[in-house]
């Protein structure tokens, strides 16, 4: 008995620390400039779906967790 308890607690603790490792990766990949060109991409597509013109945005910038600053946004509508 005790030894599905210990097994049951090693898999428990490597869970954990692979949760706490990708939330950990996940927060620091989102903070690079890789990340904030690739969501801009994706916002612009996305909003071109549904828009009946254009979005473009320039740049991306600030942090993503408490606030993020777009510049030079501009719609142009068909």
């Amino acid at each position: 008995m005790m030894q599905i308890v210990r097994r049951f607690a090693h898999v428990l603790i490597l869970v954990l620390t692979l949760v706490v490792g990708a939330a950990a990766a996940a927060v620091l990949v989102s903070q690079t400039s890789w990340f904030k060109n690739w969501l801009r991409g994706y916002i612009v597509r996305e909003a071109n779906l549904y828009l009946n013109g254009t979005l473009s945005i320039e740049r991306l910038g600030g942090n993503l967790f408490f606030g993020v600053e777009m510049e030079n946004i501009g719609v142009s509508l068909n």
